[in-house]
């Protein structure tokens, strides 16, 4: 009776300890569960990652492309600025049209002590831009 008495309380603990173990690995699967989940999200913003980057890379490219064609559109817009000027100053000169020349220079010392303020300013390279009291005029080179 004494060694059956030993057998079956050592039969409860090892029952006890088997549910024990077995809670042990309900548990971990279910945390198993939720990193393979976890993973499997994590790889596809790794897949999503690595799409937005080609994604960028070429607009960057793209936006570098616009850049220099901007350079060559400006510097063509200028050119065709003077043409467009000189062919201006020819058809004037034709009708017989007077152009006035402008110079702007810095103010001198003594206009400076003199508290004087500049009133023509250069917008561009073909607009004078003069300022009164009460008049703004812009005149086109």
């Amino acid at each position: 009776k004494g060694e059956i008495k030993k057998i079956t309380e050592n039969n409860k603990k090892l029952l006890a300890e088997k549910s024990s173990l077995e809670d042990k690995l309900s548990k971990i699967t279910g945390q198993s569960d939720k990193m393979t989940k976890e993973l499997e999200k994590l790889r596809y913003a790794a897949g999503e990652a690595a799409m937005l980057h080609e994604k960028c890379q070429k607009m960057s490219e793209e936006n570098n492309k616009f850049k220099s064609d901007a350079v060559i559109m400006e510097t063509k817009y200028k050119e065709e600025i003077l043409k467009r000027k000189k062919l201006h100053n020819i058809i004037e000169d034709m009708k017989g049209k007077i152009r006035v020349f402008c110079r702007v220079r810095p103010l001198s010392n003594s206009e400076l002590e003199k508290g004087c303020s500049n009133v023509a300013y250069i917008s561009d390279e073909f607009t004078v831009q003069l300022e009164g009291k009460k008049w703004t005029q812009n005149i086109c080179l």
